[in-house]
């Protein structure tokens, strides 16, 4: 089956995004050169994750300097001069490789210290969207709004001034609000217009920063919801004869103690990554069912992965590439599993994940599957919809 989802264009003030073609082509999403300011100068990466699960502290209150728990799977390809790719190295990430993305609640970035195999990537983002807060407790009015403006200020016709200001975003909105003028009432519209498409009318886009195509995801085609845990994508090419690409999954771990030491439990988790096949790259997305039987420390799962490929029309597509079904074992708070293709038997592949959140309300981890023709990778984010703690 296939399934459609409209892709939004960013309407850019004073600043210019053009496509470029990313090596490989095929499905993977035409990024656009980095926002130029007035001045002409390059702005800084921001939005590495764009999904409803990225970070939310789990007071559901302000949040504090923090570090995470990474675990990244990449594989590095070889660039042909007529734009083939071939697999040089792929590795499966672990959460104890010792990868870690650290939180700064003042200045509000996300520092990322990643390195898989040969793959290194160390990034601060600024102004990673957040899980839309409630009115209530942030005080603001016009909360999704606060958020979205002041993380793509430009993109909505706003200045410097309001990036990473949320309260000055949500201030100017309730002024619009306010205001008799008739223009500034249909300002305000038009701004919750726009902020909705946003964040609804799309999947992912990407842009291009210091040589490295940073991918924004939704995973809203397999509705998951988490408060510990979120991941994201990327592709490098600054080697004109290499390429890279890479899954960091991060979360707030779950102490030993407390993962179940008994009973069952199920996750519904969305995953997204990359698979190279036909000397190409498309982007993969689709979810994970899994099962655990904690008192035997067993666990099963299934996987639903599809292709997405986005047209000059900006509409992705999505079509079925495969169902895998999966097995394994849990060992306290990580969990391993092999799967094999429903339709080939002799794409198989390896899953390895841990418990997060304060009662093992979530799952996330890494996977890599494969044959001598196609190679995948790829990371999940999960929940437990009978979680207690959960948000």
């Amino acid at each position: 089956m296939m399934r459609t989802a409209n892709i939004f264009t960013l309407m850019i003030a004073a600043a210019t995004m053009a496509a470029c073609q990313s090596a490989g082509g095929g499905g993977t999403p035409n990024p656009t050169l980095p926002v130029v300011d007035g001045s002409g100068n390059t702005a800084p990466p921001s939005n590495f994750i764009l999904t409803d699960v990225s970070y939310a502290h789990p007071s559901n209150g302000d949040g504090v300097d923090q570090t995470f728990a990474v675990a990244a799977t990449t594989m590095r390809l070889g660039v042909a001069p007529n734009g083939a790719l071939s697999l040089r190295e792929s590795v499966r990430g672990s959460f104890d490789d010792g990868n870690t993305m650290f939180y700064d609640r003042d200045m509000q970035t996300f520092t990322f210290d990643i390195s898989s195999g040969d793959v290194t990537m160390e990034e601060t983002f600024r102004n990673v969207i957040l899980t839309m807060p409630d009115p209530e407790t942030t005080g603001w009015e016009y909360s999704n709004e606060a958020i979205v403006i002041s993380s793509l200020p430009s993109a909505f016709g706003f200045g410097a001034e309001y990036d990473g200001n949320p309260n000055a975003v949500d201030s100017y909105l309730i002024g619009l609000e306010n205001s008799e003028d008739e223009d500034d009432q249909e300002r305000l519209t038009a701004l919750q217009e726009s902020v909705d498409r946003y964040l609804t009318d799309r999947d992912f886009f990407t842009y291009t920063s210091n040589g490295v195509t940073y991918s924004h995801l939704r995973l809203n085609n397999y509705a998951t919801t988490t408060n510990y845990t979120s991941l994201g994508i990327w592709f490098d090419q600054t080697q004109a004869d290499e390429a890279s690409y890479g899954v960091a999954v991060f979360g707030l771990p779950t102490p030993r103690y407390e993962v179940p030491r008994t009973g069952t439990a199920s996750y519904a988790a969305a995953m997204a990554g990359h698979i190279l096949q036909n000397n190409n790259t498309q982007f993969l997305t689709g979810a994970i069912n899994f099962d655990f039987d904690f008192t035997a420390q067993t666990m099963a799962f299934t996987m639903d992965a599809d292709i997405a490929e986005t047209g000059i029309n900006g509409r992705t597509d999505y079509f079925d590439y495969d169902t895998f079904t999966g097995s394994g074992n849990v060992y306290v708070d990580t969990f391993f599993g092999e799967f094999i293709s429903d339709s080939d038997e002799s794409i198989i592949g390896e899953l390895e994940g841990g418990f997060f959140g304060a009662d093992a309300d979530e799952v996330a981890g890494t996977f890599v599957f494969g044959n001598e023709n196609v190679h995948g990778i790829g990371g999940f984010v999960g929940s437990n919809p009978d979680a207690t703690s959960q948000q």
